[in-house]
């Protein structure tokens, strides 16, 4: 009688592919970093509650839109930006005096930071670099900068990291666009 032998093993073109397999699989994997991808995103999403709230701000003063349970019209606002440790975006309106308008109010998160604000001109040349504080006054249909920015200045410029990742934030007082480079 003659035996018949089992071969469970592999065949070698079998295990060629596997290992191609794998290592195509690891290359792909290598290429493809995630958490640069949700870096980006945490950083997008940062400027966007910065531009959300430049733009509320805006709108109110446009509508006329009253702040507290007295109805009261602000005659401006005021939107501070902070490059200090505590990286703080405040709101405040003038109704005699500033008051805060804590709603408005944006705590930078962990890793988040505010950096860099310049006061440019029109040609986007600086005209003041580095100042700690920043602050667009709107009043009604008009728009001007304060702090350190001077006259000649017409765009607020501030620089917003998370971790590696930066983006430069334009505010033009021309025309009253805010723009993320």
């Amino acid at each position: 009688m003659k035996r018949k032998s089992l071969k469970s093993a592999f065949t070698l073109v079998e295990l060629m592919i596997v290992v191609a397999l794998i290592g195509i699989l690891t290359w792909i994997w290598s290429q493809l970093n995630i958490n640069t991808v949700w870096d980006s995103n945490k950083l997008t999403i940062f400027n966007n509650k910065l531009i959300t709230n430049f733009e509320t701000i805006r709108n109110n003063t446009l509508l006329g839109k009253w702040t507290d349970s007295n109805v009261d019209v602000p005659d401006a606002w005021r939107i501070n930006y902070n490059s200090t440790w505590s990286w703080t975006v405040t709101a405040d309106y003038l109704s005699w005096t500033w008051l805060p308008y804590t709603i408005s109010t944006i705590n930078t998160p962990e890793f988040h930071s505010i950096s860099q604000i310049n006061c440019l001109d029109i040609w986007k040349n600086p005209i003041n670099s580095n100042i700690v504080n920043g602050s667009v006054i709107i009043t009604w249909n008009e728009f001007s900068l304060s702090w350190s920015c001077t006259s000649n200045t017409r765009i607020l410029e501030f620089t917003t990291k998370f971790k590696n990742d930066t983006n430069k934030i334009h505010i033009n007082a021309l025309n009253w666009l805010i723009e993320v480079k």
